[in-house]
């Protein structure tokens, strides 16, 4: 059975508060006592519109223990084809296995597998 977790924690939740509009992503960071899940989760309003900035910037969020102690996370959005965002897609690794080199072969694997699972859904519109 399926659990809400919060949208500032973790990298799938992350890559869909970056891409919320701006009065949904306002409302989310004024949230009082956000959740903190790890000792790595981002809980400071400052410092998590800066971490918008950055996943804006790159395109998906990266992650470090911040849902879950030990794990990398890389996750991206998926977008309707209409621009709505629909949802995200993420990766997650053993801190232990991930290589720092690795990120951005990793990170263009993900927004393919999501800019591919947008476009199949457009093609399955027009059918």
């Amino acid at each position: 059975r399926g659990y809400w977790k919060p949208l500032h924690a973790g990298a799938s939740g992350l890559a869909l508060l970056s891409f919320l509009d701006d009065a949904t992503q306002a409302e989310v960071l004024a949230t009082p006592h956000m959740s903190r899940e790890t000792s790595q989760t981002i809980i400071d309003p400052v410092e998590l519109r800066k971490k918008i900035a950055t996943v804006r910037a790159k395109g998906y969020a990266l992650t470090r223990g911040q849902l879950i102690a030990g794990v990398v996370g890389l996750g991206a959005p998926v977008f309707h084809p209409d621009g709505r965002l629909l949802g995200s897609m993420y990766v997650s690794i053993p801190e232990q296995r991930f290589v720092d080199r690795r990120e951005e072969p990793i990170a263009a694997s993900l927004l393919a597998c999501c800019a591919a699972f947008t476009s199949e859904l457009a093609s399955g519109l027009t059918r």
